[in-house]
């Protein structure tokens, strides 16, 4: 039987974000996680992190023995979900504090309120936030990534907003195993060790390989 995988994408991604990585893991079961069912269980006022973690667990089955690869936001939930069943967790261009994020902006209510109000998908401030990207790769990942945008309710958009500034919570059992590039713009480097790639925050779409390698270490313990 195959080690299953279970695969959560960041802020606004789907499963697109791992098309790269996919080819080197042909030998797991992968699992695509989808937040956006699962967000409509969950009311606008009940929304935390663990909340979400709980429904993701019951949602997808989720064990103790799989283990669970996140890029940037979707490696924040899989390290609550860790601290919760006690999964092996990978975080890509990730964090387990939400503090690591570089935020728009550090108001949780203007977060909340420009993600509710639909307008992070419009083309004024999408596009201002596409030209925050200088690299040319990945502000075409950007470009993918808002258009995306538009696949979540408004609702689901400002939980996710919610989601980003975490909770108080104890230390995961497991420390989780990171893989980052010193050139990610958009989460700032761990504390904990780390093993360094290309590519910045989008590492894993433009040198898969390098971050394969690293995962290697991981997926071997």
């Amino acid at each position: 039987m195959k080690q299953k995988l279970y695969l959560f994408p960041g802020f606004g991604e789907t499963e697109r974000c791992f098309r790269n990585l996919k080819p080197f893991l042909r030998d797991y079961e992968l699992i695509d996680v989808d937040y956006r069912p699962v967000l409509k269980n969950i009311p606008l006022w009940e929304t935390t992190p663990t909340n979400l973690a709980t429904e993701l667990i019951h949602y997808y089955g989720i064990k103790p023995e799989d283990k669970l690869v996140g890029h940037s936001m979707g490696g924040y939930f899989s390290y609550v979900i860790s601290g919760i069943k006690g999964n092996s967790t990978c975080l890509i261009g990730s964090f387990s504090d939400p503090n690591k994020i570089v935020r728009f902006s550090e108001s949780k209510l203007l977060n909340v309120a420009i993600t509710g109000s639909g307008l992070i998908k419009t083309d004024l401030l999408g596009d201002y936030l596409v030209k925050q990207t200088k690299e040319p790769r990945a502000r075409q990942e950007m470009i993918a990534i808002k258009k995306n945008f538009r696949s979540f309710s408004n609702m689901a958009m400002a939980q996710m907003s919610m989601l980003s500034f975490g909770e108080d919570l104890p230390p995961s059992p497991i420390q989780p195993f990171y893989i980052h590039a010193k050139d990610d713009r958009v989460v700032r480097t761990p504390d904990a060790a780390y093993h360094n790639v290309r590519g910045g925050h989008f590492c894993l779409i433009f040198h898969p390989d390098e971050v394969y390698e690293k995962m290697e270490i991981w997926l071997n313990q």
